[in-house]
């Protein structure tokens, strides 16, 4: 006839081996009848071309549906295999992963098992060489204090040395000064005796002059007992003033 159907190509339909498959229907998308485009003019079409084509496009629609279904199965069954493949890889993976960090904890352990070793090493030693400095530094410094302690005893016994010697001048030069200054105390006492004595001895003659002058003249009694009471305290004055510079 005249009329025009507008349908998908066939094509062959490969399998996952790479065989052409003996059933092959055209590859059309889900619902394929909403997507078909027919104008057929029935005044142009027999009644049997018409049930030919309808029959044409049922078994059309089955096939599609059939297609479909088992493009379905064949994605599933594809996406389930592909999930086990990436479960057993993730499963690897992971195992791959847990390997890797079990040797790699073991040799960050074994890493830290050798560093600790070193730095305990390292500290060992560093504490002998401290120890060693220090006990080296101790006798140094006992030995220095034992020098120092030594001088100063030294210093000390020289220093005494010279005090006893200087106080032993010293005294010396004391007791030669006192002993000077004795005779000369003793010179000065003697003279100042001999002149008091003198003085004495004149003022006594004066005051025997004056009482004879006195008696001769016939004074007045009350006169002659002040003299007398004036002579007595200056003879007490003048045996308290000797007494002094004796002692």
């Amino acid at each position: 006839g005249r009329g025009r159907v507008f349908c998908v190509l066939r094509e062959p339909i490969r399998t996952n081996r790479g065989r052409t498959s003996a059933t092959s229907v055209p590859e059309a998308p889900p619902l394929l009848e909403h997507h078909l485009s027919i104008n057929v003019s029935q005044s142009d079409v027999g009644v049997t071309e018409m049930l030919q084509l309808n029959e044409y496009m049922r078994k059309l629609s089955e096939r599609v549906n059939e297609y479909m279904r088992k493009l379905s199965e064949r994605v599933n069954e594809y996406m389930r295999k592909l999930s086990e493949r990436v479960n057993e890889y993730m499963r690897k993976l992971s195992e791959r992963v847990n390997e890797y960090m079990r040797k790699l904890s073991e040799r960050v352990n074994e890493y830290m098992r050798k560093l600790s070793e070193r730095v305990n090493e390292y500290m060992r030693k560093l504490s002998e060489r401290v120890n060693e400095y220090m006990r080296k530094l101790s006798e140094r410094v006992n030995e220095y204090m034992r020098k120092l302690s030594e001088r100063v005893n030294e210093y000390m016994r020289k220093l005494s040395e010279r005090v006893n010697e200087y106080m032993r001048k010293l005294s010396e030069r004391v007791n030669e000064y006192m002993r000077k200054l004795s005779e000369r105390v003793n010179e000065y006492m003697r003279k100042l005796s001999e002149r008091v004595n003198e003085y004495m001895r004149m003022l006594s003659e004066r005051v025997k002059e004056y009482m004879r002058m006195l008696t001769s003249e016939v004074i007045h009694e009350e006169l002659s007992e002040r003299v007398k009471k004036y002579m007595r305290k200056l003879n007490e004055r003048v045996k308290e003033y000797m007494r002094m510079l004796s002692e």
